[in-house]
């Protein structure tokens, strides 16, 4: 059986170091990222730079980038959120921020399949490494 593996750069691990140290030492809450930053924009933009070596490899981009979106949605507010984060209400911030900010450009842009919750269309680079890494 094959099991692929990802290898994270050195930097990437230490930049989730350096935010778990924030929120734990000193009770910092990461900000909620612009609408051209969040992880369905990245995942997006990954997507598209895949289709334009091949269509075989756009397809592959597809189905993980929308696997990857479906699995962040249903871990991010158990799992990858901090005590302190989930202490001081972050998961009602993230929908009021997706409230107010980016919830008419969810349904024109993305149209991918099984992305039912909005958690990838607010929350950052950081809490996909979280994903990755821890």
């Amino acid at each position: 059986k094959y099991v692929p593996r990802m290898t994270i750069p050195q930097i990437l691990k230490g930049r989730t170091i350096f935010d778990r140290e924030m929120s734990r030492k000193y009770r910092k809450l990461l900000r909620f990222p612009h609408r051209d930053r969040t992880i369905a924009n990245l995942i997006h933009f990954f997507i598209e730079s895949r289709k334009e070596i091949s269509t075989y490899d756009g397809i592959i981009a597809y189905a993980f980038g929308n696997n990857l979106m479906q699995y962040f949605n249903a871990t991010v507010n158990h799992s990858l959120l901090y005590k302190h984060e989930i202490n001081a209400g972050y998961k009602l911030k993230a929908e009021y921020y997706f409230l107010c900010n980016h919830q008419q450009l969810v349904k024109p842009i993305f149209n991918l399949e099984g992305v039912k919750k909005i958690w990838c269309f607010v929350y950052g680079a950081v809490f996909i490494l979280r994903l990755l890494i821890l």
